[in-house]
């Protein structure tokens, strides 16, 4: 969900995700003795939250907090998701084996996926051969994409896998895994998927 928590002092609005809103609220106040207040949630993903920390980039002060100017907007958004609540988004984990080169398939399945349920954002691991097709698909349908770095001086030869799990732990409420895998599978893969199973998050194969 995209949460929005407003200092009562300066009057600021921070935009973020979080899956208890109230539990982010409680943890933030202890960070500060500026009093905080839960304005509200409504439905969405990074995705979402990406395209409004746009909208709103000229009232950014820090991080995801905005100035006071943004409120109005805030609780116009909290009113529409009460009168009309708004279908889920869904975050998309793309990993595709190292000689998968098939561009075609890409754009049919984020289409596919997209028809079930809305994609807000596509998440990828920075330098990946398939940036270039992902950006062709995610522009024209105004989804986000979120490029992860990959450790390799931390991870060494497990630094892709531990990416994906990273991307896994995301604060999403919607995630799902999509794999395009190689005839075997590589072992990154396949560790990526079993853990996805293991956190119970959606795996879709092509």
């Amino acid at each position: 969900m995209i949460c929005f928590i407003r200092n009562t002092v300066t009057g600021d609005v921070k935009i973020g995700c979080a899956k208890d809103p109230e539990k982010t609220r409680k943890s933030l106040q202890k960070q500060t003795s500026d009093r905080l207040e839960l304005l509200g949630a409504i439905q969405g993903e990074k995705g979402d939250r990406w395209r409004l920390h746009n909208q709103f980039h000229q009232h950014r002060k820090q991080g995801e907090w905005f100035g006071k100017e943004v409120l109005p907007h805030v609780q116009q958004l909290i009113e529409q998701e009460r009168r009309n609540p708004q279908q889920p988004n869904q975050t998309l984990i793309l990993l595709a084996d190292r000689d998968f080169r098939d561009d075609g398939k890409v754009v049919r399945a984020l289409g596919e996926l997209d028809a079930k349920m809305p994609i807000c954002c596509v998440m990828i691991t920075e330098g990946s051969d398939l940036i270039r097709v992902i950006q062709s698909w995610t522009a024209p349908n105004r989804v986000g994409v979120d490029y992860r770095q990959v450790r390799w001086g931390r991870y060494k030869a497990g630094a892709m896998t531990q990416a994906y799990i990273k991307m896994l732990r995301s604060r999403c409420d919607h995630k799902t895994l999509l794999v395009f895998p190689a005839s075997p599978p590589s072992p990154t893969v396949q560790a990526v998927i079993k853990r996805a199973e293991k956190m119970k998050v959606p795996v879709e194969t092509r």
